[in-house]
């Protein structure tokens, strides 16, 4: 695997900002009281990937937004000031009029930084990601994008464990792999073939399994739009 990546792509960062425009006056107030937002994994991953994943139609369902540099209680209040709830992950979740949902934390406060008791660093926020297909996120103050394995788990088709991961939660990324190599099409490597193999939980799977149902039905309902779109401008 190689060390993180950076890289500039035009037409993924006018996706990724399109898709956050109406996330704007949050993320404005979050810049303006010093704090830094990032886009991770999934979006991230998809768009940078659609080529070869096929997804240049699909709209986008969820965006993760993880926010450097903010003490722990204004970030608390900036997000609450505007009636945004509360997820599991001790961060906040809420739903843009675009109809994007988006999942909110405090960098710092990375869930497997915590469960590995591991400092704060971009990079080690990639690391608790655990699979190398998802380490990869957008800066969005600069429009950068750093990647530590995941364009070439794309390229090369196959899924393996981040560099140096920090692995917690075993079940959930267990349940991730073998969805992701039935989704994607991913061989997975040895190494992780036998983590699957140890750690794979059924409800873990079936979870995973009903994330990946969502999306297509999006993807379905999507694709049915653009389909009737195309037709009513055809009717005389």
């Amino acid at each position: 695997m190689s060390l993180v990546s950076r890289f500039y792509n035009p037409a993924c960062e006018e996706r990724l900002r399109a898709a956050l425009l109406d996330a704007s006056p949050i993320l404005d107030l979050v810049r303006r009281e010093g704090g830094r937002a990032y886009l991770f994994a999934g979006a991230v991953r998809d768009v940078v990937s659609a080529e070869k994943l096929q997804l240049s139609k699909l709209k986008l369902r969820d965006l993760d937004i993880g926010i450097e540099g903010l003490p722990k209680e204004r970030f608390r209040q900036i997000f609450k000031s505007h009636g945004i709830a509360n997820n599991r992950y001790s961060g906040f979740r809420w739903k843009l009029p675009n109809q994007i949902e988006i999942d909110c934390w405090r960098l710092e406060d990375t869930v497997g930084l915590l469960k590995t008791n591991s400092s704060y660093c971009l990079s080690n926020v990639l690391r608790s990601f655990v699979l190398a297909c998802n380490a990869i996120y957008f800066d969005v103050q600069t429009g950068e994008f750093f990647d530590k394995g995941a364009v070439q788990s794309f390229r090369s088709g196959l899924l393996d464990f981040v560099r140096d991961p920090l692995i917690h939660s075993e079940d959930v990324f267990s349940a991730k792999a073998i969805v992701y190599q039935r989704r994607f099409g991913f061989r997975l490597s040895p190494t992780l073939q036998r983590f699957a193999e140890i750690y794979t939980d059924n409800g873990c799977v079936q979870n995973e399994l009903k994330k990946w149902r969502s999306t297509i039905q999006s993807r379905s309902a999507n694709n049915d739009s653009h389909r009737s779109d195309r037709q009513n401008r055809q009717i005389p």
